[in-house]
């Protein structure tokens, strides 16, 4: 009692156990242990103990086992013992420390795209040669496997540019193909239609070019050795020569056209130039060029069924899409279409220039495709092919004489070869010079009564002998038609264009139908038709059963169409051949063409039910199955002289079946028959 306070109380502090973890405050070494947590002897928890001494506690070390003296982070671990690329492998083993987080590491932590085993610098899942270094990744045959691991051969191509003119067996180039190993090597090339071949390891030219048509050429390489194969595809350059050419301007004018159910009476052979020059072995290709409308033409090629004119790359200006007046498609949509047109001579650097010979101001009626037939011909800088002192390069008419260039209207073709009313007849010529447009015209100019080919509609109808017709029907309906008929029948008639026509009560035959415009002479327009009428064969019908006895087949001949009724159903066919599932019972089966002068075939068939007899042989009782539908049947048994031994009419219950006593009858056939409504059949039955 004696002791100070402080003393006493310091005293009982030490036999205290402040954190309740059952050591002692005198002897605890980790006075603040977590409630509920297991100390050791020393009062310290798991979590307060640091068994690694590195300063960080193990309740929050990451990383336990830090080697001593190590410098750690707040989480107790050394630089060694983190995975900073977070690839699964500690910095201290991983050999590639940046690994991307988008890929898989192996176990020494490298990824496949950190994977260099070459050291190329190229990653081994790129590397077309992976274990061998190749920085520059060559692979000559294309085929992923670089050239200095490549087992096929090597192939290097040399090749020089042709001009366009170069004559066939022209060098072009040389192959150089090489096996690392020093095998053999042959080589062989792919030269779409044998343009180019090759001879030993040249490659040579072994036809034309046309720079025009194809500024390159690609040939297919080969080289085989005894290790493998490869190859690779080579452009071969063309370069041009210069080729004379002329462009012209086209403005080509759409008119309407009043009846477009009947169309135009003219189209564009009526520019086309009478004076046109064969060009021999000259060819002059066209080809659209520019214009506001040049979009909407195409140059249709054509050829010559003669060989007055040879200009085989003569063609027609057309457009892609017939114009329609009332929709025009031209750029301002004024129904005036232009559209630049060159005429190139295709031999390459000669100095004939290509020289129209049409005008360039057109008119085309709407609907009509064709616009011009683009004639032309090569002429030298010197030629003067009308004598009118005027060179062909310079003449605006340059195969009409015309001295003075004189150009009335100014739209660059000369008055000697203008067609001012675009009738086809040229102005000097031109008896009526203000032909309305589209009005067909005689020689002089001027216009001739004229209708188009699809004025008419000729149609026929067969039928019977002396019972066929032709129709005609016309579109221009002002007018009144004269018809004359010549064949098995002679006729003249007429008839007014608002009604359709028909000759009638024709045999078979070939018929020449002319038509004539009233109030003109058939020397001005007449337009005649050739109708062949075939009167058709009568109707022939073969009939067979099949095996089956179920079936008729039918083999037919005659007409187009066969009409066939069975029971009263009818169906249609066009086949020669048909056959018929008869029903039980009646089958009534008639066949036409549907024309009644062919004849119609009818017949009827019986498809009659089974009967089965059992026991047979028999010496007693004798049940009769009966087949079909009917309800109730005749059953008669007759001898086998015909004499009836027993006849009566039996109601058929569900099982179908007839009993009859026959011990009776004597030993001996007799022929058990019914009858009914789908049923008519019989069988023999043998009595014991």
């Amino acid at each position: 009692n004696s002791l100070p306070i402080n003393q006493i109380i310091q005293t009982v502090a030490f036999e205290l156990d402040d954190d309740l973890d059952g050591v002692l405050n005198k002897y605890d070494e980790c006075p603040a242990t977590p409630f509920g947590q297991q100390a050791d002897q020393l009062g310290c928890a798991e979590s307060q103990r640091d068994d690694d001494e590195d300063g960080v506690n193990n309740g929050i070390d990451e990383c336990p086992d830090t080697n001593e003296g190590e410098e750690v982070d707040e989480f107790g671990c050394a630089p060694y013992q983190l995975d900073e690329d977070l690839d699964g492998v500690l910095n201290d083993e991983d050999e590639c420390p940046d690994t991307p987080s988008d890929e898989t590491a192996n176990a020494q932590g490298c990824s496949p795209s950190q994977i260099d085993t070459d050291e190329d610098g190229i990653p081994d899942f790129l590397d077309n040669c992976p274990e061998t270094a190749n920085p520059e990744q060559k692979d000559g045959d294309g085929d992923g496997k670089g050239d200095v691991c490549d087992p096929d051969p090597a192939i290097a191509v040399i090749i020089f540019e042709l001009g366009e003119d170069a004559e066939p067996g022209t060098y072009v180039g040389e192959i150089n193909a090489v096996d690392k190993d020093g095998f053999l090597v042959e080589v062989s090339i792919d030269s779409p239609e044998e343009l180019f071949v090759l001879e030993s390891t040249s490659i040579i030219l072994n036809g034309e070019l046309d720079y025009e048509t194809a500024i390159e050429h690609e040939i297919q390489v080969f080289a085989v050795s005894e290790r493998g194969s490869s190859n690779t595809f080579v452009t071969i350059p063309v370069s041009d020569v210069p080729n004379a050419t002329y462009t012209g301007n086209f403005t080509i004018t759409v008119f309407d056209v009043q009846n477009e159910q009947l169309g135009s009476k003219v189209d564009y052979t009526r520019y086309f130039n009478d004076n046109d020059k064969g060009v021999g072995k000259w060819k002059i290709k066209k080809k659209i060029t520019g214009g506001n409308d040049a979009g909407l033409f195409r140059i249709e090629e054509i050829s010559f069924a003669t060989d007055k004119i040879e200009d085989e790359n003569t063609g027609i200006l057309a457009f892609i899409n017939p114009p329609d007046f009332e929709n025009p498609q031209d750029h301002n949509q004024d129904n005036i279409y232009e559209v630049e047109v060159t005429y190139i001579n295709t031999e390459d650097g000669e100095l004939e220039v290509p020289i129209p010979t049409t005008q360039f101001n057109l008119t085309v009626p709407e609907n009509a495709t064709d616009a011009i037939e683009l004639q032309s011909y090569p002429a030298l800088p010197t030629d003067d092919t009308d004598g009118d002192g005027v060179p062909d390069v310079q003449d605006n008419s340059p195969v009409n004489y015309n001295p003075d260039q004189t150009d009335t209207d100014g739209d660059g073709v000369g008055d000697a070869s203008d067609d001012a009313d675009h009738d086809g007849v040229w102005d000097p010529y031109d008896t009526c010079p203000d032909t309305p447009l589209g009005e067909r015209v005689d020689l002089d100019g001027c216009i001739q009564f004229y209708l188009p080919p699809t004025n008419f509609s000729i149609s026929k109808t067969e039928k019977c002998r002396n019972t066929n017709s032709i129709g005609i029907t016309a579109v221009a309906q002002e007018y009144t038609y004269n018809v004359a008929v010549s064949g098995a029948t002679t006729l003249n008639d007429s008839f007014a264009g608002t009604t359709d026509y028909t000759i009638e009560n024709l045999s078979g035959g070939v018929y020449t139908v002319c038509l004539t415009v009233e109030g003109y002479d058939a020397s001005e327009y007449q337009r005649c038709f050739e109708v062949l009428i075939e009167e058709p064969e009568p109707l022939s019908v073969y009939a067979s059963k099949a095996a089956d006895s179920e079936t008729v087949n039918f083999s037919l001949k005659g007409g187009q169409v066969y009409n066939i009724t069975h029971n009263g159903k009818t169906i249609q066919t066009d086949q020669s051949n048909y056959a018929v599932k008869l029903d039980k019972g009646n089958n009534v089966i008639n066949i036409s063409t549907g024309i009644e002068c062919q004849g119609i075939f009818e017949q009827t068939y019986f498809n009659s039910a089974s009967i089965v007899l059992a026991p047979n042989p028999i010496k007693e009782m004798l049940y009769v199955y009966v087949g079909g539908e009917d309800t109730d049947v005749v059953i008669s048994i007759y001898a086998s002289n015909g004499v009836v031994i027993h006849t009566a009419r039996y109601s058929l219950d569900a099982s179908r079946t007839v009993p009859l006593e026959v011990g009776q009858l004597q030993q001996g056939s007799y022929v058990v028959k019914a009858q009914g409504n789908t049923i008519n059949t019989s069988e023999l039955l043998i009595k014991e």
